[in-house]
């Protein structure tokens, strides 16, 4: 069913259960830690992909949370497969959760789903140090490596910085390094994942 707003279309199977929740803590310097319930998130099936939603995207961006569990692995890895020719990014998403799933298995996955481009923290970079892509490391406070070179992001006063990693892969997305830095900082100048 899909849903249109700020010119995003937003499609998915409508199943029932329990919506997705994410609890983000600040702790008042900028950091934060997360607690998140993926919800019927977590169990999205090969099956219940339409191959609609993906086949005449510019772009598909997965995040990494999706390869750490079944079923949502594979209907990562599928969905990957219909956007051919299309690009495809993942944002790694924790160094932690790729530990405890095991970097092999991880990089498995990974090289499964086949992404272009890799959003990741260095301690996400050096979890997978063998997997051969096209790297965005984000650096937080000190800007970000892209393929096109190092961007120092701008002097802010860093309030919350949920939801910055995000904002950071969707700038370069739609624009490059230079919208993405920007993005980024404005994104950690506001309270919450959604400036």
């Amino acid at each position: 069913m899909p849903i249109h707003r700020h010119d995003v279309e937003i499609c998915g199977p409508v199943v029932a259960g329990r919506g997705g929740v994410v609890v983000s803590m600040s702790d008042g310097a900028g950091g934060r830690t997360m607690a998140s319930d993926r919800g019927v998130a977590a169990s999205l099936e090969l099956a219940e992909l339409d191959p609609g939603w993906i086949e005449s995207c510019d772009v598909l961006h997965v995040s990494g949370y999706c390869l750490l569990h079944e079923p949502m692995t594979g209907a990562a890895i599928e969905a990957a497969r219909l956007v051919r020719p299309g690009r495809v990014s993942v944002d790694l998403a924790s160094a932690r959760d790729i530990e405890i799933l095991g970097a092999g298995r991880f990089a498995a996955r990974l090289r499964a789903l086949g992404p272009d481009l890799v959003f990741a923290t260095e301690d996400e970079r050096a979890a997978v140090p063998d997997f051969d892509a096209a790297w965005v490391i984000k650096l937080g406070a000190r800007g970000a490596r892209f393929p096109e070179g190092f961007y120092a992001a701008p002097a802010v006063a860093a309030v919350d910085t949920t939801g910055a990693g995000d904002a950071l892969a969707a700038g370069y997305l739609v624009g490059g390094p230079e919208l993405a830095i920007e993005t980024a900082a404005r994104s950690v100048t506001l309270i919450g994942a959604m400036p």
